[in-house]
């Protein structure tokens, strides 16, 4: 009989005596021991062993002296009582388990890129104090993209390593063990002093008194005879990656045809070292051996040579798989009862064969779409690649930074994409877009759609603007209102089409381009136009035309120049006509006369050439071509032209986005400014240091009517100024003149009769911003429904009063009062 064997726990081995061991350990596999020992004493304290590491110290046999150890920590306890040989004892039964079981039990989200899978094993490995000893001989691949998603630690490391081949073992020592990586058959060694180990053959394969394998079984299974696998590489989209290989020991009744989809790999040569890796599981499979022993040197990852086999051909070297471990020692019970038991299950395979890990980890699946956030590099506001795709942050990534580098480039679906042609819109920087995954993995997110919310809202306010829909896009880092855009308005009998072009607009149309309008059309261009006609152009007007210049006219043709009237022909110029009617009168009128020419000249009539005859003009005298008339007439058509050139809708306060909406009465949004305006800054600061006057002379707080003025001017640059004068009038609130002698005009947009029209308007102006906040706090004391605003100086809550009381029409203008506030430092 061997030694006793020896337990070493924080408590000293005198407190604990080993009484029995049930347990297995085996390749790619966490051990797990029952240990049971024995105390006089039941009141140990049980907290000071949880979680601690436990050593049993196992004695071998005569020309062993070094003894086998196995060590763990320990995972639990349970105390009962037993009476043995006349002796009640405290029985410990201690659940042991290695320094991995931890990773067991934890759950987490996390994702790796650009690492292989030894380097994701060793980074978790380490995090969660499990000492390593590297023993990996292959090249492995780097993966792009690797998520641990909604699992725990052991099982997302446990699925990369049997994808790779990775297995691993643990060697035991005094007070600690050490996980081995491993993927070859070479580097594995014997257990000191067990190099050979004899076969005894037993009659009921117990212990004998030598230690030696007692049992010993081969056993043969039937495995797939063919295993293949392909994948997808939409950057290779008409690449063949499909991999096939053949087991060379499956029988020909078991020519199974595994085939795997998606095989997790995008290039030739991984999909060939999966398909071996497989074949190579299957090929150790199909002949394994079984057997009993007392030799304590069979350990899962060592190496032994069988000798004196019951075969003569079972005399090789033979690589321990897993091992069952079966110690009891009794010698604490009396009479005949104190044998002890040694024994050891295991399963082996010839030392040469390769051996993988099977496939048993689960893979994750997620279970319907989630969303994410665009992310990209410092300040840019669009990021993508040639193909489109985008970078986005999961909500549930905790541990990786927001910016191009937390996720790998995600493709985006597109409602049309074909060979060079359909639809493209890329997700912006910090837009919020729907993820779905293919095949439900999380290592291949795709972006399906975008989404909005309370940081994003839609260009239309809605429900308000429900009719609406279309398109709006924003200039890259510009502001809301640089966009192009196309909106349909569905709104009965107010059904509208609006096309927006921030910078320029070009239309190609290859052949024929029609165009028809049921009533009037207005055509406006802010500089030159050009038309150019290659054959021939016709244009009809069924009623009046009516053409006027600014400065010159000219018109030039290389042949005939016909002008024809059906009733009269009439030329002015100041004080001079000509006039031709349709009965042949020909009419010349002027103050003076001049007739020269170079050389003949002649005057026939067909009756009588009267000369100074003394009767009047034949004609209504001239006066409507006199210049100043002209240009009064262009000045009362063109309106002055718009700093800024913006064709999107007013989104001021007091207009919502939508064209069906009202102008509130007592303000207007200002679109006109013709002269210089203080810059951002200096506006800022003038008028900040105007409200804090008004604040101590009324109480209204400077934070608020600093973030309206902002807010209604656009920090400035819509203050009203006469379109004539150029007079600035200081106005920060857009308040209508309302008969008050001081105003400019100004031109501004309106919304009459469900029509959007510009008109020539009077706005009240003011000496100084001063006096203009002044004005606000007037007619805000003078209008009831504002009055309960004076008993509060908070600016928040004036901002949200206002919004209440109808001061403005836009939903989210307390939300925009505050928002400035805040980023202007006001609060």
């Amino acid at each position: 009989m061997l030694d006793r064997i020896i337990a070493h726990t924080p408590l000293g081995q005198e407190q604990l005596l080993f009484r029995s061991l049930d347990g297995i350990e085996a390749l790619s596999t966490p051990f797990d021991f029952s240990i049971e020992l024995l105390s006089t004493d039941a009141r140990l304290d049980r907290k000071a062993l949880l979680g601690q590491p436990l050593t049993l110290e196992i004695p071998t046999q005569g020309f062993l002296s070094a003894p086998r150890y196995l060590n763990g920590k320990i995972t639990a306890i349970a105390v009962s009582s037993e009476e043995i040989g006349g002796t009640r004892y405290a029985v410990y039964n201690l659940h042991v388990q290695p320094d991995l079981w931890p990773m067991t039990k934890d759950r987490n989200f996390r994702i790796f890129q650009e690492q292989t899978v030894p380097q994701i094993v060793k980074t978790l490995l380490a995090e969660h104090n499990v000492q390593l000893e590297d023993q990996l001989t292959g090249d492995y691949r780097l993966w792009g993209y690797c998520v641990q998603y909604n699992e725990s630690s052991f099982n997302f490391i446990s699925r990369l390593m049997e994808q790779e081949g990775i297995y691993y073992y643990f060697k035991h020592e005094m007070g600690k063990h050490t996980l081995v990586l491993g993927d070859a058959p070479h580097h594995h060694q014997p257990y000191p002093g067990y190099e050979m180990i004899p076969y005894h053959l037993t009659p009921s394969g117990g212990s004998t008194s030598e230690e030696g394998i007692s049992q010993w079984t081969l056993s043969d299974r039937v495995t797939p005879g063919i295993y293949s696998l392909d994948d997808y590489d939409f950057r290779k989209p008409n690449a063949w990656l499909f991999q096939a290989r053949q087991n060379p020991v499956s029988p020909t009744p078991g020519q199974i045809d595994v085939y795997d989809w998606p095989g997790r790999y995008t290039e030739h040569q991984q999909g060939e070292f999966y398909a071996r890796v497989r074949q190579e599981a299957w090929q150790a499979e199909h002949q394994q051996i079984r057997g009993t022993a007392t030799a304590m040197g069979i350990a899962p990852g060592s190496t032994f040579t069988l000798y004196n086999a019951p075969h003569a051909d079972d005399n090789r070297e033979y690589l321990t798989l897993q091992a069952s471990y079966h110690l009891k020692e009794n010698r604490y019970a009396s009479g005949d009862d104190q044998s002890s038991e040694h024994r050891i299950d295991f399963i082996v395979l010839p030392a040469d064969v390769p051996w993988h890990p099977p496939q048993q980890a689960t893979w994750p699946k997620t279970h319907g779409p989630q969303t994410a956030r665009v992310v990209g590099p410092a300040g840019e506001s669009i990021w993508t690649d040639k193909y489109g795709r985008i970078k986005v942050k999961f909500h549930w990534d905790r541990f990786g930074p927001k910016d191009d580098g937390s996720s790998c480039w995600v493709r985006v679906s597109s409602a049309w994409a074909g060979q060079g042609y359909g639809g493209v819109q890329i997700p912006r920087v910090n837009d919020e877009v729907v993820v779905d995954f293919i095949n439900g993995d999380p290592d291949r997110p795709i972006v399906t759609g975008r989404v909005y919310n309370e940081a994003s809202m839609p260009p239309w306010a809605l429900p308000a603007a429900a009719t609406q829909m279309g398109f709006m896009s924003r200039s890259k880092n510009g502001t809301p209102d640089n966009a192009n855009a196309l909106r349909f308005e569905d709104k009965m009998g107010k059904e509208q089409v609006w096309i927006q072009a921030e910078r320029n607009l070009d239309v190609n149309v290859k052949n024929d381009a029609s165009r028809t309008i049921a009533n009037n059309h207005t055509h406006y261009v802010g500089a030159d136009e050009l038309y150019r006609v290659e054959t021939n152009r016709v244009q009809g007007t069924k009623s009046e035309e009516h053409l006027l210049t600014g400065k010159g006219k000219s018109d030039s043709v290389v042949e005939d120049y016909i002008i024809a009237s059906g009733t009269r022909l009439r030329l002015e110029c100041g004080e001079s006509a000509i006039e031709l009617t349709a009965d042949g009168q020909i009419n010349i009128v002027g103050k003076n006369f001049n007739f020269h020419v170079e050389s003949d000249g002649f005057i026939n009539t067909g009756g009588k050439l009267n000369l100074n005859d003394g009767t009047g003009a034949a004609i209504v005298a001239p006066g409507s071509g006199h210049k100043e008339d002209i240009n009064k007439a262009v000045i009362e058509l063109f309106p002055p032209k718009e700093k800024g050139n913006s064709a999107l809708l007013p989104r001021g306060p007091n207009v919502t986005k939508s064209n069906s909406s009202t102008a509130t009465p007592e303000k207007t949004p200002l679109l006109n400014s013709n002269r210089e305006k203080p810059d951002k800054a200096t506006f800022v600061k003038e008028v900040h240091e105007a409200a804090k006057i008004e604040e101590q002379k009324t109480g209204v707080p400077a934070a608020v009517t600093t973030a309206q003025a902002i807010l209604e001017t656009g920090y400035g640059k819509s203050v009203p100024t006469d379109v004539n004068s150029g007079k600035y009038s200081h106005n920060l609130f857009g308040i209508k003149a309302h008969g008050n002698p001081n105003y400019v005009e100004v031109w501004t947009h309106e919304n009459l009769n469900g029509k959007r029209v510009k008109i020539l308007d009077k706005f009240a102006s003011y000496d100084s911003f001063e006096d203009s906040i002044a004005g606000r706090t007037e007619f805000l004391t003078k209008n009831k429904r504002y009055r309960d605003l004076f008993k509060s100086t908070d600016p928040k809550e004036w901002a949200q009063g206002l919004q209440d009381k109808g001061y403005a029409t836009d939903p989210d203008y307390a939300k925009k009062l505050i928002s400035i506030m805040n980023s202007q430092g006001l609060l």
